[in-house]
């Protein structure tokens, strides 16, 4: 979106050369690169533009301060549980990517202590 922005002044022919609009496109198709070569060497690169992923829920109990810190309504993570088929009580962890998507993590339908 930034790119095309950069350079629709020069195409629609306004103001801006297209000398301009291609120096523009050039700048943020490099920068792209740097910053995607940097974040796959270094770790704290890789924190430092991505960020990290953020516990939300735990053991059926969702973490509103965290929510309200993080600026995620409550319906976001209502409609992650709808998505995943999980109950509330059933969730183990809901967890806030670092994309903004809502992972959530189910509880173990399994047998429990060993009992078949």
């Amino acid at each position: 979106m930034l790119l095309s922005e950069s350079v629709s002044s020069a195409l629609n022919g306004g103001d801006n050369s297209v000398t301009g609009g291609l120096l523009a496109a050039a700048t943020l198709v490099a920068l792209n690169i740097s910053i995607g070569f940097l974040t796959s060497r270094s770790k704290g690169a890789q924190v430092l533009f991505d960020g990290r992923p953020v516990l939300i829920g735990r053991a059926g109990a969702i973490y509103p301060d965290v929510l309200k810190t993080h600026r995620v309504p409550l319906a976001d993570v209502h409609q992650a549980l709808r998505e995943a088929d999980c109950e509330m009580e059933d969730m183990q962890m809901a967890v806030l990517e670092t994309d903004g998507r809502i992972s959530i993590l189910k509880e173990a339908s399994g047998p429990k202590d060993g009992v078949v």
